[in-house]
């Protein structure tokens, strides 16, 4: 204050309610009696309201300044790189859940994708398969055993030395490997002789059958509900919809089929487990499927 009047840099810190309680109960006191500083403070008032009408637009669009959109930026980073990756995961596959034909097509999808990529990058072509693709000669299996035979005669032959102390060894190798080719080729020329009848026949797998970890709960899964769908999946789909099940199911199974292959001659492909556990989790939404289907019918 300049003497008893207050200035006007005070009045203005009043206004702006940044003067302390007991400042403002003497500013209050003094502008009663004086004429002078209430004029002033009368004028300081309006021009605040006229500013402050002026910016309040501005004030209220409550635009975040360029550090306040560092801080967001840095805040949306540091909790994207704290999500897990099973958590996106899970949001990203919530999406295609909510249609479950969507949700089965696109698995399919993934694991043919994930499975090609496998096969692609996995060993070498056969013999057979090259003498497939050369246009070669195929052997049969008869043949595959004649030369197989062959092969371990002349290794057992190749094996012993031919001394005195062993010769009656390298005659029985060789006798054996006589009645060995005999024996084949009778095999052979009477099952050329039969007609062949190729039976297909599914077994379920048995109850002391080794399991990778965690596949046995999907085995037995799978068991339970295929005993209650079969009976009644022809009742509860119609016809193209039962086409459609039965084609899906079927690049299930072959998808199930090649990667237990690939694992089991590979035990250490996370690769193909997890493959192999996303087509039995497949086949159990496509039993669920059927199963939730007949529920509601029931229902009706």
């Amino acid at each position: 204050m300049n003497g008893k009047c207050i200035d006007i840099g005070t009045m203005q810190a009043f206004l702006d309610g940044e003067t302390a309680q007991a400042l403002s109960q003497q500013i209050i006191t003094h502008v009663a009696m004086c004429q002078n500083c209430a004029v002033m403070l009368a004028d300081a008032e309006e021009q605040s309201s006229v500013v402050f009408s002026a910016l309040d637009r501005e004030f209220n669009s409550l635009v975040p300044t360029q550090r306040l959109w560092s801080k967001i930026n840095e805040s949306i980073a540091v909790e994207k790189s704290r999500t897990p990756f099973w958590e996106k995961l899970r949001v990203s596959l919530g999406v295609f859940i909510a249609n479950r034909s969507i949700a089965v097509a696109a698995s399919v999808l993934i694991v043919f994708s994930v499975f090609a990529a496998i096969w692609t990058m996995s060993d070498t072509p056969t013999g057979l398969e090259n003498s497939i693709a050369s246009g070669g000669p195929v052997l049969t299996s008869v043949q595959q055993r004649q030369d197989e035979t062959v092969t371990i005669a002349t290794t057992e032959s190749d094996s012993v030395l031919p001394s005195a102390e062993n010769s009656f060894q390298v005659e029985a190798a060789s006798r054996t490997a006589r009645v060995r080719t005999i024996a084949t080729n009778a095999d052979f020329n009477e099952n050329r002789a039969r007609p062949r009848v190729t039976n297909l026949v599914y077994r379920e797998p048995s109850a002391d059958a080794e399991y990778l970890p965690g596949e046995e709960s999907y085995v037995k899964t799978i068991a339970g509900l295929k005993q209650n769908v079969d009976g009644e999946k022809d009742s509860v789909l119609p016809p193209s919809s039962r086409v459609a099940y039965e084609r899906d199911m079927a690049v299930v199974e072959n998808a199930i089929t090649r990667m237990k292959a690939v694992v089991k001659k590979n035990p250490k492909n996370q690769s193909a487990k997890q493959v192999l556990y996303s087509s039995y989790q497949d086949k159990i939404d496509l039993l669920n499927s059927v199963a939730q289907r007949e529920e509601l019918m029931s229902v009706r």
